[in-house]
Protein backbone atom coordinates (compact mmCIF):
# COMPACT_ATOMS: atom_id res chain seq x y z
CA UNK A 1 0.00 0.00 0.00
CA UNK A 2 1.17 3.38 -0.50
CA UNK A 3 0.92 6.42 1.92
CA UNK A 4 0.90 9.95 0.64
CA UNK A 5 3.14 12.61 3.28
CA UNK A 6 1.38 15.77 3.83
CA UNK A 7 2.68 16.54 7.03
CA UNK A 8 5.35 16.07 9.82
CA UNK A 9 5.24 12.64 11.41
CA UNK A 10 7.63 11.04 13.83
CA UNK A 11 9.41 8.08 13.73
CA UNK A 12 6.83 6.52 15.65
CA UNK A 13 4.03 7.36 13.36
CA UNK A 14 6.13 6.13 9.97
CA UNK A 15 6.62 2.77 12.07
CA UNK A 16 2.98 2.30 12.79
CA UNK A 17 1.59 3.30 9.34
CA UNK A 18 4.75 0.38 7.96
CA UNK A 19 3.53 -2.27 10.39
CA UNK A 20 -0.36 -1.62 8.96
CA UNK A 21 1.34 -2.68 5.37
CA UNK A 22 2.56 0.69 3.85
CA UNK A 23 5.37 -0.15 1.56
CA UNK A 24 5.66 2.91 0.23
CA UNK A 25 5.61 6.72 0.97
CA UNK A 26 4.73 9.20 -1.22
CA UNK A 27 6.58 12.80 -0.56
CA UNK A 28 5.50 16.14 -2.71
CA UNK A 29 7.76 18.17 -3.69
CA UNK A 30 6.45 21.34 -3.16
CA UNK A 31 6.35 20.14 0.22
CA UNK A 32 10.32 19.94 0.20
CA UNK A 33 12.14 22.24 2.78
CA UNK A 34 8.76 22.75 4.11
CA UNK A 35 7.27 19.11 5.84
CA UNK A 36 10.56 16.93 4.52
CA UNK A 37 13.70 17.63 3.54
CA UNK A 38 16.99 16.03 2.99
CA UNK A 39 19.03 15.68 6.04
CA UNK A 40 22.31 14.63 4.31
CA UNK A 41 22.59 12.86 1.01
CA UNK A 42 20.99 9.54 2.67
CA UNK A 43 18.63 10.48 4.75
CA UNK A 44 15.00 12.42 4.66
CA UNK A 45 13.95 13.94 7.22
CA UNK A 46 9.93 14.87 8.34
CA UNK A 47 10.02 18.00 9.86
CA UNK A 48 9.11 19.00 12.88
CA UNK A 49 7.92 21.73 14.76
CA UNK A 50 9.31 20.96 18.22
CA UNK A 51 11.19 18.20 19.44
CA UNK A 52 13.69 17.41 16.56
CA UNK A 53 14.54 13.95 17.98
CA UNK A 54 11.17 13.02 17.44
CA UNK A 55 11.22 13.42 13.66
CA UNK A 56 10.41 11.09 11.30
CA UNK A 57 13.39 10.02 8.63
CA UNK A 58 13.69 7.65 5.92
CA UNK A 59 17.32 6.26 5.64
CA UNK A 60 18.17 5.12 1.74
CA UNK A 61 19.63 1.66 1.77
CA UNK A 62 22.32 0.84 0.27
CA UNK A 63 24.40 4.33 0.41
CA UNK A 64 26.23 6.26 2.96
CA UNK A 65 27.07 9.19 2.02
CA UNK A 66 29.18 11.80 3.89
CA UNK A 67 27.51 13.98 7.07
CA UNK A 68 26.42 17.50 6.44
CA UNK A 69 29.45 18.90 8.50
CA UNK A 70 32.31 16.57 6.94
CA UNK A 71 35.04 18.31 5.48
CA UNK A 72 37.61 16.15 3.10
CA UNK A 73 40.50 15.40 5.34
CA UNK A 74 43.32 16.81 3.06
CA UNK A 75 41.77 19.48 0.97
CA UNK A 76 39.28 20.94 3.15
CA UNK A 77 36.66 21.07 0.80
CA UNK A 78 32.94 20.61 2.19
CA UNK A 79 32.15 17.33 0.99
CA UNK A 80 28.66 16.96 2.98
CA UNK A 81 27.46 20.13 1.98
CA UNK A 82 28.47 19.47 -1.91
CA UNK A 83 26.79 16.00 -2.17
CA UNK A 84 23.99 17.45 -0.47
CA UNK A 85 23.74 19.73 -3.23
CA UNK A 86 24.17 16.95 -5.70
CA UNK A 87 21.08 14.85 -4.53
CA UNK A 88 19.09 18.43 -4.76
CA UNK A 89 20.29 18.76 -8.19
CA UNK A 90 18.94 15.22 -9.23
CA UNK A 91 15.96 15.57 -7.52
CA UNK A 92 15.10 19.19 -8.57
CA UNK A 93 12.75 18.46 -11.52
CA UNK A 94 10.99 15.70 -10.04
CA UNK A 95 7.22 16.22 -8.93
CA UNK A 96 7.47 13.75 -6.11
CA UNK A 97 9.80 10.97 -4.64
CA UNK A 98 8.71 8.19 -3.65
CA UNK A 99 10.52 5.86 -0.96
CA UNK A 100 9.72 1.96 -0.93
CA UNK A 101 10.96 0.81 2.19
CA UNK A 102 12.41 -2.41 2.67
CA UNK A 103 13.28 -2.58 6.00
CA UNK A 104 13.94 -0.96 9.61
CA UNK A 105 17.79 0.33 10.72
CA UNK A 106 19.75 -1.60 13.23
CA UNK A 107 18.13 0.75 16.07
CA UNK A 108 14.64 0.05 14.82
CA UNK A 109 13.95 3.78 14.92
CA UNK A 110 14.04 4.61 10.81
CA UNK A 111 12.50 3.18 7.96
CA UNK A 112 15.07 2.20 5.61
CA UNK A 113 14.09 2.42 1.26
CA UNK A 114 14.94 2.66 -2.34
CA UNK A 115 14.22 6.27 -3.41
CA UNK A 116 12.96 7.36 -6.79
CA UNK A 117 11.72 10.14 -8.75
CA UNK A 118 8.55 10.72 -10.31
CA UNK A 119 10.14 9.03 -13.64
CA UNK A 120 10.91 6.03 -12.10
CA UNK A 121 14.81 6.97 -11.81
CA UNK A 122 16.39 5.12 -8.24
CA UNK A 123 17.67 8.10 -7.04
CA UNK A 124 20.06 5.94 -4.63
CA UNK A 125 21.77 4.16 -7.62
CA UNK A 126 22.17 7.77 -9.26
CA UNK A 127 24.02 9.05 -6.13
CA UNK A 128 26.08 5.69 -6.09
CA UNK A 129 27.19 7.04 -9.93
CA UNK A 130 28.00 9.90 -9.06
CA UNK A 131 31.84 11.36 -8.82
CA UNK A 132 32.07 15.18 -7.32
CA UNK A 133 34.85 17.40 -8.82
CA UNK A 134 36.99 14.53 -10.10
CA UNK A 135 37.41 13.43 -7.15
CA UNK A 136 37.15 9.55 -5.40
CA UNK A 137 33.64 8.34 -4.88
CA UNK A 138 32.24 10.80 -2.02
CA UNK A 139 28.99 7.91 -1.93
CA UNK A 140 30.02 4.68 -1.19
CA UNK A 141 27.88 1.34 -0.76
CA UNK A 142 27.09 -0.28 2.26
CA UNK A 143 26.17 -3.66 2.37
CA UNK A 144 23.09 -4.29 4.53
CA UNK A 145 24.12 -7.70 6.59
CA UNK A 146 20.71 -9.25 8.64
Amino acid sequence: MEYTIKEYMTSDQLLALHAQGYTSFILPMELYNKTFSAHDADTISLKGETDKRASGSFRFTGIDAPELHQKNSLTGEPIGKIALGKFNEIVSDAQYLKIEVNGVDNKGKRLMGTVYDDKGQDINLLLLKTKLHGQLDVFCLVLELG
